[in-house]
């Protein structure tokens, strides 16, 4: 599903100047002339070049003339995932067209940066360098944009609408409401398919001022609720569109809930019972999720919190909920939930589990917490077929701050998992910039011309950084780097979002690994020092949507453990042992080693899983490690990659686990779920 809200420019040339790196295939681009020197190991995957995080960087200061300019136009283009949900460095380079030393001044990159509103977590921008840096972000890596606040509502009685509600009326078409700072509530209904309003209607400008959520009953009546008037509504949408008036069929007070707290509505059936779910906004005291029967809901009544079913204490400042029907979980926008600062939690209940089990008044017990897509996220809601979740922002780090974010924003919520984002930038050569994420228009730039003569691209890390976790190097896989000096035209980005302007194929053999997480001990695993174990808490297994997870290894009570699993490279790929001579001796066989780490308490015990590579009978050619000083993040797991060429008689290729203990008593390295990547051209 791809949202179109502004037409491609004009000005669109096929013919113009065109630089494109496809790195699904090799490290040249499309057209063999400006090849990419490499700094790691091999890196090229079908999915595109994987950046380490640690050293692997693509890079060359061989540029065309009509990028070598500060002046001239330039458009970008890129698709990146980010393995990582948690802030990797202060700024990791996905891309960097500009000075070839230390300060690294960019014309233009796009990278990872480390925003201080969004609590530490992975966030797309762009840096440029006209005198100083510029800066500007594109939100959290794993929310894709879905739907700009249409522009022609974007303004009304002199305010700028805040987005608030959203409902899908089915897989192309949805409705969403904002409101202009408390003096009106409008509603609007787009195509999904192409940005077009397809009608709208007010709620006026006296009442309902601030309408903040929406809900589907099981019966097809569809309800809101009001922020300002603490009421709920029924309301006739074809009516309402027709008449371009909001039609309210029903109106349910909730006033005894308190004073301007209604933020969040659904319905849910429990044991043949349907009850609405009403969820309160209040930010300094005890914050409540009402559980009502529906038998309670009567047109121009008033509730009495006694005729409730049940009621749950919440984390505060909850702005949405809804139920996921893959799932029948509930899942909970937040500002916070906490007294601390906006930190956009989405928790996930267990709501039919709650509303059987806990006691009333008691705590709503949340299964797991997803980031929310910034500082202001408002109402929650599911794809009815791309199970995506969506939620509307109505600003980064401040309300109103940032145009591009008022806004909708859409994840599948599988944080182990990164989506891969579409990023173009076209900057006009006369201080004007434009930028598009994921198909969308999302925002512009104004009189910030750059001063920076490129001497360098790279990718995956700054042009001049030596190898180091902290030195910007990014945990991404990159693909479909173009740049041109006019605007994109819809034929070439149709070909960078399909990859055709690489013709050939890599041919990737995942080779099959005996018991890679844990699950079943350390079957298939032999320790050739120490000894590989395994445990199952403190931390957690890493959580990863649909897959059962209970147990992960580590080093046990040894000073050093190096496991190990051997595998036949012509048994794993099917290639005979001329073929794999022949693509050894032209740089044409690699290996790629995947795995997720962490450890006890960021401070001891490093670890890392390696490649070795033996002839035939067998004997070791190379071993090949990856970097032993990785710490990572207290209890937090990180998605690692090693790459390694195969070595000239290569016949057998192993997978290492190495932990090494440098405090106490326990080796407290801690590796899951391993993968092992045969490449082949």
């Amino acid at each position: 599903m791809i949202i179109q809200t502004m037409p491609y420019p004009a000005a669109a040339e096929d013919y113009a100047n065109l630089l494109v790196y496809p790195l699904t295939y090799d490290e040249t681009d499309k057209d063999g002339a400006y090849a990419l020197t490499r700094s790691g190991g091999m890196a090229i995957t079908p999915s595109g070049f994987e950046a380490d995080g640690f050293q692997n960087r693509l890079k060359t200061t061989s540029l065309p003339a009509w990028l070598a300019s500060s002046t001239n136009a330039l458009s970008v283009n890129l698709r990146a995932k980010v393995w990582a949900n948690t802030r990797h460095t202060t700024r990791d380079v996905l891309l960097s067209i500009g000075n070839d030393d230390a300060t690294a001044n960019p014309k233009l990159e796009i990278g990872i940066f480390d925003d201080d509103e969004m609590r530490n977590t992975p966030v797309f921008g762009l840096r440029t360098y006209n005198g100083s840096i510029t800066t500007r972000y594109f939100g959290i890596a794993n929310w894709r944009y879905g739907l700009r606040w249409p522009t022609v509502g974007l303004t009304a009685n002199g305010e700028t609408v805040r987005p608030q509600g959203l409902l899908f009326l089915d897989s192309d078409t949805i409705l969403v409401s904002g409101h202009y700072n408390d003096t009106e509530s409008r509603v609007y209904k787009i195509d999904l398919t192409d940005g077009t309003v397809l009608g709208s209607f007010t709620f006026g400008l006296s009442t309902y001022r601030h309408v903040a959520a929406w809900a589907r009953r099981a019966n097809g009546e569809v309800w809101c609720v009001d922020y300002e008037t603490d009421d709920a509504l029924e309301i006739d949408l074809d009516a309402s569109f027709a008449s371009g008036t909001a039609v309210i069929n029903t109106t349910w007070n909730l006033s005894n809930l308190g004073t301007n707290v209604l933020t969040g509505i659904e319905f849910v059936t429990v044991s043949g019972t349907e009850y609405v779910l009403i969820a309160l906004y209040i930010g300094s005291s005890t914050t409540w999720l009402y559980v009502i029967p529906t038998t309670q809901i009567a047109d121009g009544a008033t509730f009495a919190i006694a005729n409730r079913h049940k009621r749950f204490v919440l984390g505060r400042q909850c702005q949405g909920i809804t139920l996921r029907q893959s799932d029948g979980l509930l899942y909970l926008s937040h500002n916070t939930n906490s007294t601390s600062a906006n930190t956009c939690p989405i928790d996930v209940a267990n709501i039919s589990a709650a509303i059987t089990s806990t006691p009333d008044g008691g705590t709503l017990a949340i299964l797991r917490t997803h980031q929310g897509p910034s500082q202001y996220p408002e109402d929650i809601k599911f794809h009815p077929t791309t199970n995506e979740c969506w939620v509307g922002t109505e600003g980064r780090d401040a309300v109103i701050d940032n145009e591009g974010f008022l806004a909708y924003w859409r994840s599948p919520l599988t944080d182990n998992k990164p989506v891969e984002r579409d990023i173009r930038i076209d900057y006009d050569g006369a201080g004007n910039w434009e930028f598009w994420l994921d198909g969308l228009f999302f925002d512009d730039l104004n009189g910030v011309s750059p001063t920076i003569m490129p001497g360098q691209i790279s990718i995956g890390g700054p042009p001049a950084a030596s190898a180091g976790w902290a030195n910007g190097f990014a945990l991404a896989s990159i693909r479909s780097v173009a740049m041109k000096d006019s605007t994109f035209s819809a034929a070439e980005l149709a070909a960078l979002e399909a990859g055709t302007y690489e013709p050939n194929t890599l041919t990737a053999y995942n080779v099959t690994i005996t018991n890679p997480g844990a699950e079943s001990g350390t079957t298939g695993w032999t320790s050739e020092s120490g000894g590989l174990s395994t445990r199952t808490s403190n931390p957690d297994p890493r959580y990863e949507e649909g897959v059962a997870n209970t147990a992960y290894f580590f080093g046990g009570p040894n000073a050093a453990t190096v496991a190990r699993q051997r595998f036949s490279i012509a048994t794993a790929t099917g290639l005979s042992t001329g073929e794999i001579d022949s693509k050894i001796a032209s740089g044409d066989l690699w290996a790629t080693a995947r795995w997720w780490q962490t450890n006890f308490d960021e401070t001891a015990d490093p670890g890392t899983m390696g490649i070795r590579y033996l002839n035939g009978t067998p004997t070791t050619l190379a071993t090949n490690y990856g970097a032993v000083t990785f710490l990572g993040m207290n209890q937090y797991w990180m998605r690692r990659s090693l790459s390694a060429a195969a070595n000239s008689g290569s016949r057998n290729i192993d997978i290492l686990h190495r932990m090494d203990r440098t405090s106490g008593t326990n080796n407290d390295s801690y590796h899951d779920d391993v993968t092992l990547t045969i490449y082949a051209r």
